[in-house]
């Protein structure tokens, strides 16, 4: 197969190949830290990002967990306060890329093994004010870089 064969028009070859240059150039230059100039935010509705560092699905009377995006990059802080969540999903921050979980002003009474299953960077993890009695300690297994974990105000 010879280069006339796939490019039978010069000018949409040249486009063609021009768009493939300027993508291979950004990727090449681009580190993880620079992606937050292009917007990328993670969160889905009802959930919105503050500018490049804050995810905010608080005050949003949910009752589950809301769907996230692809995670670019680590987020400063992922804020689900103030809702009316009484359960965390299996796997339910799969992927999810933040230094700071907030799940404080809930309605927690359970937080199952595996929930923070694949979650990465979390230094900070607020679950005060719920209604936890009880947690393994087998939960927080996955939070491997886990500093800060405020429990007040439970049962």
């Amino acid at each position: 197969m010879e280069v006339g064969d796939i490019c039978r028009s010069a000018v949409i070859c040249s486009l063609s190949f021009g768009l493939h240059l300027i993508f291979l150039i950004l990727s090449i230059k681009m580190s993880s830290s620079e992606y937050k100039g292009f917007g990328v935010c993670p969160a889905t509705v009802p959930c919105h990002c503050e500018g490049s560092t804050h995810i905010k699905c608080n005050s949003k009377r949910l009752k589950q967990l809301p769907f996230f995006l692809d995670f670019l990059y680590i987020w400063k802080e992922l804020d689900l306060s103030d809702n009316l969540l009484n359960h965390l999903e299996l796997g339910g921050f799969n992927g999810v890329q933040t230094l700071s979980i907030n799940l404080g002003k809930n309605t927690l009474t359970v937080v199952n093994i595996g929930t923070f299953q694949g979650t990465q960077g979390v230094e900070l993890l607020d679950l005060s004010y719920n209604y936890l009695s009880f947690l393994p300690a087998q939960v927080f297994q996955e939070l491997t870089d886990l500093l800060k974990l405020l429990l007040s105000n439970n049962r």
